[in-house]
């Protein structure tokens, strides 16, 4: 491994969530061809730090001779270059977590084993497990119901309607999470094995979920505390004459 402190490449930090100008750490390159020598490959490896967030992370590109994207130049002529594969550790998130996720762990009282689920869940959308990933979010949300009160004994189905009698949840609320909890059945159940785009939206309605009943009331709060501590501070309309 060789040290290159000084030289910069851009590459995608994924604390930051975007491609950054990165300082190389490290750099360590192999090559070689297969035992017939039918093709040739290429691997590079760098330790990089983001220049935004001062995080380290590793960036591994990987190319060989039989991988090629060909193409015609402005003068006419042929022009072959090699696709690379790139990959990251940590890898890169496929889900951002929402803005307010810090919150749940340091503001909510007892919200630190919803936090903990919840954050696993984004391991398991991280690490491309889409069936541990569905089965997360239906935890979440058993966990989050527990939170409110709502008994732990009472079946999923309960506990939604349960959540609407006690006006935590809507008609509408009750219809996505009735989806939410069925596809959680049928991947814990019936091995179902979502796509992307399945999964990107039970978790958009897991996280809307979190965020209607616990995040948003305590900004409401926030905003009403520093409100009363504002309004002495306000001068009062002038008086008018007669």
């Amino acid at each position: 491994m060789t040290e290159s402190k000084h030289l910069l490449r851009r590459a995608h930090c994924a604390e930051c969530g975007g491609i950054r100008n990165c300082d190389i750490r490290g750099h360590h390159q192999k090559s070689g061809e297969d035992a017939d020598g039918y093709y040739q490959y290429w691997i590079d490896i760098y330790i990089l730090q983001c220049r935004g967030c001062d995080s380290l992370f590793v960036q591994k590109i990987e190319s060989n001779s039989e991988d090629v994207n060909q193409y015609y130049d402005h003068d006419g002529s042929t022009v072959s270059e090699l696709i690379e594969s790139i990959t990251y550790w940590p890898s890169i998130s496929n889900r951002l977590k929402p803005t307010w996720f810090p919150e749940l762990q340091f503001e909510i009282e007892g919200a630190q084993t919803l936090f903990e689920s919840m954050n696993e869940m984004y391991g398991a959308l991280d690490a491309g497990l889409p069936r541990l990933a569905v089965i997360g979010i239906r935890t979440s949300f058993d966990v989050a119901s527990a939170m409110l009160s709502v008994p732990e004994n009472l079946s999923f189905e309960n506990k939604i309607k349960q959540l609407v009698n006690i006006g935590k949840l809507t008609n509408v609320d009750q219809a996505r999470l009735t989806v939410l909890v069925d596809a959680g059945n049928a991947s814990a159940h019936r091995g179902w094995n979502p796509k992307p785009d399945d999964l990107k939206l039970l978790a958009e309605i897991l996280e809307h979920f979190v965020e209607n009943v616990f995040i948003l009331p305590l900004r409401t709060s926030r905003l009403d505390a520093q409100a009363a501590k504002l309004k002495p501070k306000v001068p009062p309309r002038p008086k008018k004459s007669k």
